[in-house]
């Protein structure tokens, strides 16, 4: 994945706009889960706390050259001015089991 494509993505992100966002990726979980880590960078998350969230989420399939590109992402090549974002959920969260209708929302394939 290139930096090019990340910071691409984070622009739809961080556009409100665009939310409520679905984000996922045709071939499994690997860019998902890049982006999401760079966007946790980019939220001061930690990278002990980036990195559990990237395993749970990518299972058996962890890539080392994934997390050391969410480690070395420059957070300062955003283009949109920072604010403080609406909590994302993590990875792992689920609908409340009493939702039966999805809401619409923006779908960013990454």
């Amino acid at each position: 994945m290139s930096e090019e494509t990340v910071l691409r993505a984070l622009d739809i992100i961080l556009e409100r706009r665009h939310y409520p966002i679905l984000m996922l990726c045709a071939q499994g979980t690997h860019r998902t889960s890049t982006v999401v880590g760079c966007l946790r960078k980019l939220q001061r998350w930690n990278l002990t706390s980036i990195f559990e969230e990237y395993r749970r989420y990518a299972g058996a399939k962890i890539r080392l050259l994934n997390e050391q590109f969410i480690e070395l992402f420059d957070t300062d090549l955003v283009q949109k001015q920072y604010t403080p974002l609406p909590p994302f959920p993590s990875l792992l969260s689920r609908p409340p089991a009493h939702s039966t209708r999805t809401p619409p929302c923006a779908a960013l394939r990454i």
